[in-house]
C-alpha cells in the first residue's frame, strides 16, 4: 500500500534566538509532490544548491502561519521572512527538512 504525505500535519518551530516573551512561533506544513518536485530545480550535480531563491520557495511554501511576530511594517510572510536574519531563516530550514524527510520505517510500510 502506497503511503502519502500527510498534507494536514503542522508542525511548529521557535528560534533558538528567539529570547523574549511571546515567543514568535512559525508554523510549518510539509510540502506536496508536486511542490518538491518543483524545488528539484535547485538541484546540480544531485546536490542542493542552497542560494536565497531556493530558501526563499522552500519558507514560502513551507511556512502556513507566523504567530506573535514583531512585524515591523512587514505586511506578509514574505517580508517578515526578509527581516529575519540568515542564522534564523536556517534553523527553519533545517526543521523544513526534517519534515520533509521520510524515515527508514516509513519506507518499508
Amino acid at each position: 500500500m502506497l503511503q502519502g504525505i500527510n498534507l494536514n500535519e503542522r508542525i511548529e518551530v521557535i528560534s533558538k534566538e528567539d529570547k523574549e516573551e511571546p515567543k514568535t512561533i512559525f508554523v510549518l506544513k510539509p510540502l506536496t509532490a508536486l511542490e518538491m518536485l518543483d524545488i528539484s530545480k535547485y538541484m546540480q550535480d544531485g546536490k542542493l544548491s542552497f542560494n536565497g531563491e531556493y530558501v526563499r520557495e522552500l519558507l514560502c511554501n513551507s511556512i502556513v502561519e507566523i504567530r506573535n511576530p514583531d512585524t515591523k511594517g512587514a505586511t506578509n510572510i514574505l517580508d517578515f521572512i526578509n527581516s529575519q536574519t540568515a542564522s534564523v531563516l536556517m534553523e527553519i530550514v533545517v526543521e523544513i527538512g526534517k519534515l520533509n524527510n521520510i524515515t527508514e520505517d516509513e519506507k518499508k510500510t
